[in-house]
């Protein structure tokens, strides 16, 4: 069983190529030279991509035949899917409670800063 480090998984996910990858891996199981097709960068380029988001345990490969065939692992996504979850807490059961607060820390740096007034006189 893959094991899935959050850190890894986001820094395997910051680059736009390797999301894209994702982003066409979440329709099923490719392989290799079919994924690259789309991609102005040579093979090993692209292969160097893959293997970062297969180290973060992202994609797996296997060699069938002649083919290398790349899947996605869902699990990774999940991983980085609860985690965001667990950081939103309960303003995603209370939707009006982020602009709640806004609205009090703007109020509350509204009133700290009338208070100051910018001394421009330049004699």
């Amino acid at each position: 069983m893959a094991t899935f480090n959050l850190d890894t998984v986001i820094a395997a996910l910051a680059d736009k190529t390797r999301r894209s990858i994702v982003e066409q891996l979440v329709k099923g199981h490719a392989p290799v030279k079919e994924l690259a097709i789309g991609y102005d960068m040579a093979l090993p380029s692209f292969l160097k991509h893959l293997t970062i988001l297969e180290k973060a345990n992202v994609i797996q490969t296997e060699k069938i035949g002649r083919q290398r065939i790349c899947t996605l692992n869902l699990e990774a996504l999940k991983l980085i899917s609860d985690w965001s979850t667990s950081q939103i807490g309960d303003s995603a059961i209370a939707p009006g409670l982020p602009e709640e607060q806004m609205a009090k820390q703007v109020a509350e740096a509204e009133k700290t800063t009338s208070d100051w007034a910018p001394n421009w006189s330049w004699s």
